[in-house]
């Protein structure tokens, strides 16, 4: 599907149920940027679609190199590198901007276009992505979920938090595993390689966070189950 701008219209923002409006614990707001800087028409070939390289299991990812990563291991890179005359309101592309800290020549800027152009992520109200700051587990859960088509209608549900229809569908497979301790918590390389594996493999048998241990933080105890499906576990 050709989108010609990389602002949606506010009747489809109603449509999908995307209201801005930060929680208590993180500030995304989920609206698109606004309209992209004109500039010279980009080159079909003017940049290449970098590759993605992660750093140690232990370190903390960004919000673009989590994105990017999870990208590349969706989508061809030919289709990576198409993005700009997908979203262009012109043909050939005519912006130096994804977002108003993102641009065109970032990286990863085209990781990020598909990740804009497929809903996965939106940005902040100002306009931003903040690229560089750590990615929470909850921001995590929320791209992970979409881009496994686990939550198509979740924005239109009604929940407390924005983050909750994302938190819940991945505890309902236990892919949440136990180093996460909270939803606030900056997301670790090897935590999202092992929510991946487990995502993309149906790995269901290994020990999980429960929905209720992370939502609910200020229960007595941290709640940790195997597999288990009743409302108790939840």
């Amino acid at each position: 599907m050709m989108i010609r701008s990389l602002t949606l219209p506010i009747a489809l923002f109603a449509l999908l149920g995307m209201t801005p409006g930060a929680s208590a614990y993180f500030a995304e707001d989920f609206l698109f940027p606004s309209p992209a800087t004109p500039a010279e028409a980009l080159p079909e070939e003017s940049i290449a679609v970098t590759p993605v390289v992660l750093p140690a299991p232990d370190a903390v990812l960004s919000r673009a190199l989590f994105t990017a990563k999870l990208v590349e291991e969706r989508y061809a890179p030919a289709t990576i590198k198409q993005c700009y005359w997908d979203i262009a309101s012109s043909v050939p592309p005519q912006f130096t901007q994804v977002f108003s800290d993102v641009a065109t020549d970032h990286p990863y800027a085209r990781h990020l276009c598909i990740a804009l152009r497929d809903g996965l992520i939106h940005g902040y109200g100002d306009g931003t992505f903040r690229p560089d700051q750590p990615i929470t587990a909850a921001e995590a859960s929320r791209i992970l979920a979409r881009a496994a088509n686990l939550t198509p209608y979740a924005d239109a549900t009604h929940y407390d938090r924005w983050y909750e229809p994302y938190v819940w569908e991945l505890s309902q497979r236990n892919a949440i595993p136990l180093q996460i301790e909270s939803l606030s918590q900056p997301l670790s390389v090897s935590a999202m390689q092992e929510m991946t594996v487990r995502i993309t493999e149906n790995i269901t048998d290994k020990p999980a966070r429960s929905y209720r241990s992370l939502v609910a933080p200020t229960a007595e105890r941290i709640e940790v189950r195997n597999v288990c499906t009743h409302d108790s576990c939840r």
